[in-house]
Formats: C-alpha cells, sequence, structure tokens
C-alpha cells in the first residue's frame, strides 16, 4: 500500500551550480509537500476509524528537509543526472510538481493509486538502489517513524484492532 507512497517521497534530490541548486530546492519543496499530504491522509484514514485525531495532529513529524536531506538529495540527483541528464530530471520534477495540487485532500488510496512517479529512464529497482546507496531511505524512515507520532497511533488505534 505505502510503497508509491514511499517512492514519491524518496525519489525527490543536485550537485553545484545555480542549475543544481534550482533542482535541489524544486525536489525539497515537492517532497515536503508531499510528506505532508502522507500525513494528512493517515489522519484522514484513521479518523474515519473513529479515532479522535487531536493528539496526532499535534505530533505529525516536521517535513523541513535539514542538511543530510540535502546531502542524500543531491546524491539521489546526481545520479539521476548521470542516467537520465538534466532535461530528464526537469521532466521527472515538473511531472511531480504537477502531481502535487490533485493529491491535496486525498486519501490513501488515492495516493497509493497515484499516477507513476517514476522519473524516465529509470527503473523502479534503479530507484530504490540509488535512494538507498545515498541513504535517502534511511533518512526519510527515520522521519516517518517519528516515536512520539507513531506511539500516539498505536494507543489510539488499540481500540480499533490497530
Amino acid at each position: 500500500m505505502m510503497k508509491k507512497i514511499m517512492l514519491a517521497c524518496l525519489l525527490i534530490g543536485a550537485s553545484s551550480g545555480t542549475y543544481a541548486d534550482d533542482q535541489l530546492e524544486r525536489m525539497e519543496s515537492v517532497t515536503e509537500e508531499l510528506t505532508q499530504l502522507f500525513y494528512e491522509a493517515m489522519l484522514k484514514q484513521v479518523e474515519s476509524q473513529g479515532v479522535n485525531i487531536s493528539k496526532l495532529k499535534a505530533l505529525i513529524p516536521d517535513t523541513k528537509w535539514d542538511a543530510p536531506m540535502r546531502e542524500a538529495a543531491s546524491c539521489v540527483l546526481n545520479e539521476y543526472k548521470q542516467k537520465i541528464g538534466n532535461n530528464g530530471v526537469d521532466d521527472f520534477l515538473d511531472k511531480i510538481e504537477a502531481l502535487v495540487p490533485k493529491l491535496k485532500g486525498a486519501n490513501m488510496q488515492d495516493l497509493e493509486n497515484m499516477a507513476d512517479v517514476q522519473p524516465k529512464g529509470i527503473t523502479e529497482a534503479e530507484t530504490f538502489a540509488i535512494n538507498e546507496a545515498c541513504g535517502m531511505d534511511e533518512l526519510v524512515q527515520e522521519r516517518m517513524i517519528n516515536e512520539a507520532f507513531m506511539g500516539e497511533l498505536m494507543k489510539q488505534m488499540g481500540g480499533f484492532g490497530g
């Protein structure tokens, strides 16, 4: 279920120079938005199961990037550029940026069924390998498995067969 959502979050990273900085900034912005949409959809789903989400809303992990995220994303973008070039990276970012407004207010099923977010010319297996090699997937998982948020989610879901 979460494979495409995690992939979308992971897909998002540049080298030196203004052009590369622009790509990194675009990737950062769209990833932060997608991650926020993911949390909103998750809360919508658990609320539909009768969970009071007021505490969970306050515990949503920060979606803002830090230096390690930027470094990992730069590595990812560099790998993407080697495989598909700057134009391919721009096309990929254009595609993701166009998708974000369509996902506002989405539920988990909508996110799961979202359009293919694979960069053209890079396989899903290559994407996962790049993200792993650059340390991006580990950083994303650390952020998404926030102890306070997940602890409260499990506590709240306990009465619902969690």
